[in-house]
């Protein structure tokens, strides 16, 4: 009972992998569509016309599929990944040498004014 109903599962996970694998012709893909090109920004104009792959994140790529060449969506852009890397770490820089500044320009007053109590401790005293 268990094991034909194991069989009966393993059966239907095939059929739904190999459907899902499958193209239009009903051949199995083997090989995925694999990058040509890095990612581009689309230009105003590809915005514009409502390009399929400028839709979704604004940028594309080209993509060899099973020997077609075809754009596709694409997240990243080295250029603006590589620029905004650098935005934050200059900020990053940028914070932390304003909080170190704090840091000792605030020691620095801490300092004086335990120097000052000090100070005004030993003049009272003598």
């Amino acid at each position: 009972m268990k094991s034909s109903l194991l069989l009966r599962i393993a059966t239907c996970l095939s059929l739904c992998i190999v459907s899902v694998l499958s193209d239009e012709s009903g051949r199995i893909s083997t090989s995925p569509c694999s990058p040509i090109e890095e990612c581009k920004a689309c230009s105003k104009f590809q915005k514009k016309t409502n390009l399929e792959e400028c839709g979704e994140t604004g940028k594309h790529q080209l993509h060899n599929c099973n020997g077609k060449k075809k754009f596709m969506s694409c997240n990243q852009v080295k250029v603006i990944e590589e620029m905004k890397f650098w935005i934050f770490e200059s900020t990053a820089f940028t914070v932390g040498l304003f909080s170190i500044v704090a840091v000792l320009v605030r020691q620095r007053k801490l300092d004086r004014e335990a120097l000052q109590r000090i100070r005004k401790q030993v003049a009272s005293t003598i």
